[in-house]
């Protein structure tokens, strides 16, 4: 294949028109690789020979596709596992990235943003952000460190007083249900002797340091 553009008004749109035959001459009978590309290599240097310019970006991206014919076209959606160096389309590429366009056969995949802060070393290296707790959590953080408060009360007064036990009460709470079908909400109380323990270290027990639980 081989166009003039010495002395042509309209050198670019010539250009353009025969990157396009060589296009639609590749997909209509494909041309080995090695071929196409000295086609390619003649073109380009004929006309930057006859006009002194590098081709247009856009013409340059066009020849690039066709070099890569094979690879763009390649259908085979298993590409990534099978190929060292795979070539996704844009619909691939949008599927892996941020889960678009999902397969009729498939559920969907999940997109890298979601690794995008794992190392190879399986860690999360993002920066860490704390998130609000829900009221349900915050309830029950207030229910559970009001029973760990009194607990802790307690078994200060008996510290300090010189004991080495005090009376510890769990509070449950059940729901029952009356004949009449009727819930209620009930307390149960549970006492318990609960020890105070002492200070061990060396395989020695000192009876004169006492320690909260």
């Amino acid at each position: 294949m081989s166009k003039q553009f010495r002395n042509n008004p309209d050198y670019k749109a010539a250009f353009s028109a025969a990157v396009t035959e060589l296009i639609a001459s590749n997909r209509a009978n494909p041309i080995p690789r090695h071929e196409r590309m000295r086609i390619i290599g003649a073109l380009t240097d004929e006309y930057v020979a006859s006009t002194g310019e590098r081709p247009d970006v856009a013409e340059l991206g066009r020849l690039a596709d066709a070099v890569l014919y094979e690879e763009l076209t390649d259908t085979n959606r298993m590409k990534s596992r099978d190929e060292e160096y795979p070539i996704l389309s844009e619909h691939q590429l949008a599927r892996r990235q941020s889960g678009k366009y999902k397969r009729w056969d498939t559920e969907g995949e999940v997109p890298l943003e979601v690794a995008l802060h794992y190392a190879t070393d399986g860690h999360n290296y993002c920066f860490p952000n704390r998130r609000r707790r829900t009221i349900e959590e915050m309830i029950w953080m207030d229910w559970h460190s009001r029973s760990r408060n009194k607990d802790r009360r307690d078994h200060y007064n008996a510290f300090i007083a010189g004991k080495h036990s005090y009376i510890a009460e769990h509070v449950d709470k059940i729901d029952l249900r009356l004949e009449d079908g009727t819930e209620v909400d009930v307390e149960i109380i549970e006492k318990e002797v609960a020890p105070i323990r002492h200070l061990e270290y060396g395989r020695r027990t000192y009876k004169n340091i006492k320690i909260s639980p």
